[in-house]
Formats: C-alpha cells, structure tokens, sequence
C-alpha cells in the first residue's frame, strides 16, 4: 500500500467549492506515478526497457463529495500484474476518515518503442508491491455499453496543454471534456472511462453526448470516425 496527502486548493474545486471528480481523478493518477517511483525494482525494469503503462480502464464511485481545504488521504494497492495488465484500487478519505472515492483502474504494460503489449516477468511480479488485496467494491466490467441517439456533440482541436509526459492526451481530460458536455443537472454518484486509442497534440476529436438517461454516455471519434473511448456516468 502507498499513501499521500492532498489539501484541496482553489484551483481544484467547482463554484460551490467541491472537488471537481475530474481533479479528484488527477489525484489518484498521481498516486499511481508516485507509487510506481517508489517500487525500485518496477520503477527501473520500465526505465532500462522504455516500458511505460497506458491507462486502458477506470471506475470512479462518489461516496461523499470533499470541499475546499479538506484535508485528504490518498492510498493505493497494486493487486495484480499478471499478463499484460495490471489492476489497482485507490480510495480516498478525508480528514473525518470518512469514504469520499474508491476507484478501479486497470492499466496496460506498453513498450514506448513499439507500441506493443508487453508482459511482466515472474521476477519482476515477485519483487514488486504486488498482492491480491483488491478493493471492497463493485466492479463492473471495462467495456461499456453504448446505446441510444446522439443527443449532442462538441468538436475539441487538442492542444499541447491537454498532452503528458506519455506524449498523448492525459488520461484526466477525457472525464474533463465529457463533464462540460453533460447537463449540468445529471445526478451520478458512479463514472467509468474505457480508453481504446490515443488521442495526440493537435487531433481534432467529436465528443458525442447520447440521449441514453442513466446511465448517460460520451464517445470520443475522430475525423475518421475511429472509437477513441468512452465515458459513462451512472447513477447507482
């Protein structure tokens, strides 16, 4: 298990003063770059083979919704690194101890060279932070299911500000873009993201808001009309 602490700033919340979920989900992208620093032996297999891990799914539940300046905890346990997947669960508490976010996120093993797929060694597993400690929650499968008509779309020219170290569009923007298209007045307490295809500097890409109520789906194309991922927000 691996723990930080966040304050949450002006920068980070809504008009009313939440935590915006979109900045509560850089917070637990974070958590995952830092406890990935902190296994040295994972840390530097990716380094001396030019590995990386590319985000492939995520699962956010909203328990209670923190404001300005609480004080929050952050922890995270890697369970399984097994083929070329590896899956984590994140929970977020304030400082009443008090369940605000869990989340599930499945990340894929990626050689930066090739593009390819790649597999942990049995080695490499053995000697990480890696455990069979998987989150209480729910976990519903990564494949969304999309349904319904188009009800909305908003086109989205990606500048370098949305592009990480990764060289492709953070995985943060995606829950971001669908947030400012979805009515203001969805209620969903549950939000899955399943990414299927980098987005890079300057792709121009369609977000697609359909007319499905609950749960309420995004989907991100390109000019090519190429599936790129999908958000869905639930209320359960």
């Amino acid at each position: 298990m691996y723990t930080i602490k966040r304050e949450i700033s002006s920068s980070n919340v809504n008009k009313n003063g939440e935590l915006h979920l979109h900045e509560a989900f850089n917070f637990m992208l974070d958590i995952c770059a830092f406890h990935m620093d902190n296994i040295k032996v994972l840390n530097d297999f990716f380094i001396e083979n030019n590995y990386s891990v590319f985000l492939k799914a995520a699962q956010i539940d909203v328990i209670k919704t923190p404001v300005y300046r609480d004080k929050l905890t952050i922890t995270d346990e890697i369970y399984s690194g097994k083929g070329i997947y590896g899956l984590r669960g994140i929970t977020i508490k304030n400082d009443k101890n008090e369940v605000c976010y869990k989340a599930h996120l499945t990340g894929v093993f990626v050689n930066m060279e090739t593009g390819a797929p790649i597999k942990l060694t049995d080695e490499i597993i053995n000697d990480s932070e890696i455990n069979e400690n998987k989150i209480n929650m729910e976990i519903l499968p990564r494949k969304i299911t999309i349904s319904g008509n188009i009800k909305r779309v908003e086109k989205v020219v990606i500048p370098q500000s949305f592009i990480d170290m990764n060289k492709h569009m953070n995985s943060s923007y995606y829950l971001r873009l669908a947030e400012d298209i979805l009515n203001e007045e969805f209620d969903y307490n549950r939000v899955r993201i399943e990414y299927k295809m980098q987005v890079k500097q300057g792709n121009t890409i369609r977000i697609e808001l359909m007319d499905s109520e609950n749960p309420c789906v995004c989907i991100y194309e390109d000019k090519e009309n190429t599936h790129l991922a999908t958000v869905e927000f639930s209320k359960v």
